[in-house]
């Protein structure tokens, strides 16, 4: 039987891979090193940054609007070149 995922990249011949079976499914075999949660660390890691990164795109979106907004509404144009007449 096969055990994916790279489970046997340091093993030895000879040597012992723990690993984890569905006892209802014995060709179910998943590395035992799987299991810490470890990926799951990386998951949340990363939906905190990719969180965080679209919370500060949104408030910066939401600024330049209410300033392009402020010059509007005071009579003067956005800094936008004026065209030489």
């Amino acid at each position: 039987m096969d055990v994916g995922d790279g489970s046997g990249a340091d093993a030895k011949p000879g040597g012992r891979v723990p690993v984890v079976y569905n006892p209802s499914d014995p060709k179910k075999v998943r590395h035992a090193d799987r299991l810490d949660g470890s990926d799951a660390d990386g998951i949340r890691l990363g939906s905190v940054v990719i969180g965080l990164l679209a919370a500060g795109f949104l408030v910066g979106t939401a600024r330049e609007v209410m300033r392009v907004k402020e010059q509007t509404e005071a009579g003067k144009a956005p800094d936008t070149p004026r065209p030489e007449a």
